[in-house]
């Protein structure tokens, strides 16, 4: 009863839509008549040279999102192409549709094909989804029969040639709108460039993982961009503050198409243009190129506590972002630790912070004769509000910290616990981002490690 409700205003509709220029409505026809009639004018707008372009927006957790390219043919066939994977992006798959009015003018794919792998409810490994993900019994939420919308209904019935008409989805209600293709995107489509396109952006984004756009005032928007899930996400650092945002984006032609524009402090992106193997951000309605850095584009400081806790000093005689004084007192330390008496090995340095207490611990690793122990050695730290620590060592270390104490003066109690330090990022040669603390009272005391 539900439906019948929901749907008999769009009978209604096209009853209306086929009324006199006086106002007086015409019944000469049948309800069947004109419902035919609305599925002959559907029939005849899905048909024609260039296809239709749909992106599709799942309602899946990860929100991943899709663009097809459909070619319906009148006898039932229809030939798509997907952005899913290198395969639905080169390979055109054929298979049936029907027209059919179940309470509404409904668009149906009842053959598998590449949409189906959207709503394939079994998992991965056991044969459905091909690749996509999703839960099992559900998928990515998403629909292969679509009914239209009232507004395309009377669309299509006052312009054969409309350029684009709506549908929700039977099932999960998810809204698709179809567009009709140019000759130029059907072709670009066909050719595979969409999978060039894919690869060239994906290349280029794993090459160069810290992007960013610079807005008029100078500031730097980092865009990361997620090809699995298919969502792009843009972060700024303003006034110690980070602003966020985010949206599935799917492949378009010689872009990427956001489903909604990407707010971040007043900064509005748009669309994401690919040009020339080059990314660009149509940024507050202007279109800026996105560039790459060596490190990431959110101050280190402002993801402290946040985006990580730790700091990882590597078991390492030398290290990208080690200076040569710090080489200097570490070889010191470990020869005087590995002499001292116990036979130890200075290993690994691991500072854990506790941004809650303001407090750190490190923890030492002093390997004896292939047995592990561990040196524990808690601090309080200071962060002032322009970016400088001071760490002061607070008692309450353990027994085996105790016997290395001494050891480590030239790392500890020579630098560490009396001197002032910046953390920066450090772009290493080989492509890592390290975190660095440097002394400012002893600017060339520095130290890197891995930080998570």
């Amino acid at each position: 009863m539900k439906n019948i409700i929901k749907y008999s205003w769009i009978l209604l509709l096209l009853i209306v839509s086929s009324c006199k220029k006086d106002e007086k409505f015409s019944f000469d026809e049948k309800p069947n008549v004109r419902i035919q009639k609305t599925l002959d004018a559907f029939q005849k707008a899905l048909v024609n040279n260039d296809g239709w372009i749909a992106n599709i927006y799942t309602k899946a957790s990860t929100g991943q999102a899709y663009s097809f390219y459909f070619q319906f043919k009148d006898n039932g066939r229809v030939v798509m192409m997907s952005d899913i994977d290198s395969i639905t992006s080169t390979v055109p798959k054929e298979s049936s549709y029907r027209l059919k009015w179940l309470e509404q003018p409904t668009l149906i794919f009842d053959t598998y094909n590449y949409i189906h792998r959207l709503a394939d409810p079994m998992p991965d490994n056991q044969g459905g989804s091909a690749g996509v993900g999703g839960t099992p019994g559900q998928g990515l939420i998403s629909d292969f029969e679509f009914g239209l919308t009232a507004e395309a209904v009377i669309a299509l019935n006052s312009d054969p040639n409309v350029q684009s008409f709506t549908t929700i989805g039977r099932y999960n209600s998810v809204p698709v709108t179809f567009t009709r293709a140019t000759t130029a995107e059907a072709s670009y489509w066909k050719n595979g460039e969409i999978n060039k396109e894919m690869k060239g952006i994906s290349a280029l984004v794993k090459n160069n993982p810290y992007l960013y756009a610079s807005t008029d005032d100078g500031n730097k928007i980092q865009f990361s961009f997620d090809f699995v899930n298919k969502q792009l996400s843009e972060n700024l650092a303003v006034n110690n503050t980070i602003s966020s945002g985010t949206t599935p984006f799917v492949f378009g032609v010689n872009n990427l198409s956001l489903r909604d524009s990407v707010n971040v402090n007043g900064n509005l992106t748009t669309m994401i243009t690919w040009e020339n193997q080059q990314l660009f951000a149509v940024l507050n309605g202007k279109k800026s190129l996105i560039k790459s850095s060596d490190v990431p584009i959110i101050p280190i400081l402002l993801l402290f506590g946040k985006g990580f806790k730790t700091i990882t000093i590597p078991n390492a005689t030398t290290y990208p972002g080690w200076s040569d004084d710090y080489v200097a007192r570490r070889a010191q330390a470990a020869l005087a630790i590995k002499t001292g008496g116990y036979n130890l090995d200075l290993g690994k340095m691991l500072h854990a912070f506790n941004p809650n207490d303001s407090t750190l611990l490190i923890t030492v690793d002093i390997p004896q004769n292939g047995t592990l122990y561990l040196a524990t050695f808690p601090y309080k730290y200071n962060l002032s509000s322009d970016g400088k620590f001071k760490f002061t060592p607070l008692p309450g270390y353990n027994g085996n910290a105790g016997l290395i104490i001494g050891n480590l003066a030239p790392l500890f109690a020579e630098r560490f616990d009396v001197d002032t330090f910046t953390l920066q990022y450090y772009a290493a040669p080989d492509g890592r981002v390290l975190a660095q603390f440097t002394s400012i009272d002893h600017p060339d005391y520095s130290f890197t490690g891995t930080y998570q």
